[in-house]
């Protein structure tokens, strides 16, 4: 006869579960934005005040456990933090529409250097406040998840889209230069996140087989992946949205 499992918390069977314990139950998580009108109707908190207000921020996604009951929150709704705070200009959006970048610093350039002071900026500390309240609120309960960037995504960002991805092929160096200024920024961020009160980090970035064939994502990314995933000395998860295709040998 198998024995019966304890019960567990939500967190507790979520993070068991995560590393490969046995459970109760299925727990049920996300691990990325789960904002929509009809839940920013029921906790009266609407885009663009939870990207910019730290308050608004975790009672948004607090309700992601109050409302949809999910074993996890995770308060980063947008994908543009870090770039705000790298020097691209943001349009913060409105309740039907998610923020977007206005302005790419690293156009046209061959070299790239970070603002000194961006992790004090707005968009960085909003985050990390908001990580300190879930953490009070709800930390004995759920898994609180925090959310970078990858490199890959915050080049688009930085460079343009376009312009990035024609250099994956006419200017490869000037790609891998990009990643690797950029990695220090998911890095950085996460740790600063795991300190705030995160228990995992979302590590997203857009390398999705759509616009990153299996050859470039090896050759450029999987090795920037895994030095990340080390170098942030925390409990991870890769994001990438769409299709993918298999990796190559």
């Amino acid at each position: 006869m198998t024995p019966m499992l304890p019960k567990r918390s939500p967190k507790r069977r979520f993070l068991t579960a995560l590393l490969g314990g046995r459970v109760e139950q299925v727990p049920v998580g996300n691990v990325v934005s789960i904002a929509c009108i009809e839940l920013m109707q029921a906790c009266a908190v609407y885009f663009p005040a939870a990207h910019l207000d730290a308050e608004a921020m975790a009672r948004l996604a607090a309700a992601g456990h109050s409302v949809l009951d999910y074993d996890t929150v995770m308060p980063v709704f947008s994908v543009v933090q870090e770039v705000a705070a790298l020097g691209c200009q943001v349009d913060w959006g409105d309740p039907s529409m998610m923020p977007g970048v206005r302005s790419n610093p690293f156009a046209g350039r061959e070299e790239f250097v970070l603002p000194i002071d961006w992790q004090d900026a707005s968009s960085i500390q909003v985050v990390l406040q908001a990580l300190r309240i879930l953490r009070q609120e709800l930390g004995d309960r759920v898994t609180i998840v925090g959310k970078v960037m990858g490199p890959w995504s915050l080049s688009y960002h930085m460079i343009g889209m376009q312009e990035f991805l024609i250099s994956t092929i006419d200017a490869p160096e000037r790609v891998r230069l990009s990643l690797q200024t950029l990695k220090e920024v998911s890095i950085a961020f996460a740790r600063m996140q795991l300190q705030a009160g995160a228990d995992i980090i979302c590590v997203a970035d857009h390398a999705t087989g759509g616009i990153v064939s299996p050859r470039a994502y090896r050759g450029y990314l999987l090795p920037l992946h895994q030095e990340i995933t080390a170098a942030i000395g925390g409990q991870t998860v890769l994001h990438c949205c769409g299709k993918h295709h298999r990796p190559v040998a």
